[in-house]
This record gives C-alpha cells, sequence and structure tokens, in this order.
C-alpha cells in the first residue's frame, strides 16, 4: 500500500503552482494528511484575491477521495517522544513541528514528501525528496 504524508512545503509549492503533485497525490493508497501540516498551509494563507485561489486549491486537495486525515491521538505522542530522544542523542535538532510531522509518517508507515533534507537519516523514517523548488 503506498501510503504518502506530503509535508507543508510540498503541498505549499503545489498551490503555488511550482509542483504539480496531482498525479502523485491521486495515485496513492492514502494521501495521509498532518493536523501539523495542515495548519502549517492555513497560517500562510490570507484574505486576498490569490489566496482564495490557493485555499480552493488546498480544499481541492483536501476532496480527493484518497485523502485521510489523520488525527493526532496519544499513538502520535509516544512516536513523538520516542523520535525526540533518538535526535536528541544523535545531536540532531529539527524543528518541533518537523518532529510532530516525522513522528505521525513513522506511526503510520507512510512516505513522508518533503524539500527538507532535514528528514534525510532518521531511522524507520522513508522519505521521498522533492527538489527545493528554487529555480
Amino acid at each position: 500500500m503506498t501510503r504518502l504524508l506530503p509535508d507543508s512545503n510540498v503541498i505549499i509549492r503545489f498551490i503555488n503552482g511550482v509542483y504539480d503533485e496531482t498525479v502523485r497525490f491521486a495515485r496513492a493508497d492514502a494521501l495521509v494528511v498532518s493536523p501539523v501540516v495542515l495548519g502549517e498551509c492555513l497560517a500562510g494563507l490570507g484574505d486576498s484575491r490569490r489566496d482564495a485561489r490557493r485555499r480552493a486549491k488546498l480544499d481541492a486537495v483536501l476532496a480527493l477521495p484518497n485523502v485521510v486525515q489523520a488525527p493526532i491521538g496519544a499513538a502520535t505522542a509516544e512516536c513523538y517522544a520516542r523520535l525526540w530522544r533518538v535526535l536528541s542523542a544523535a545531536g540532531r535538532r529539527i524543528p518541533s513541528n518537523d518532529v510532530w510531522i516525522a513522528a505521525q509518517a513513522w506511526e503510520l508507515s507512510a512516505t513522508l514528501v518533503t524539500a527538507d533534507r532535514h528528514f534525510g537519516g532518521i531511522p524507520g523514517l522513508s522519505v521521498l525528496f522533492e527538489p527545493d523548488g528554487e529555480g
């Protein structure tokens, strides 16, 4: 089963027209949307006409039939704590929201699709790196 958990940078670049993830998103057996990712995406949207178009594109992704909106619960918190300890022991620090996102991908055995290289080398985390979109 193909489970993809897109990071906010991938979704934001998709709604901004940088990546065309339509086929990949639609072909996944499950497109897992983390509430942390959704919150980061929504935080970047304002009230302009451009933002209304971007919001419509985000809503279209959320309406795909294969979308699973994954809650954060006790199991996710356990994965977060374990992952935080693993990263701390290795002397690695990544943003706290990214630890939550990685923990959710870890918990759900989903492949994290991201442009952030700091997810690389996390034991047991499947990561698919996208280009940084910086021309």
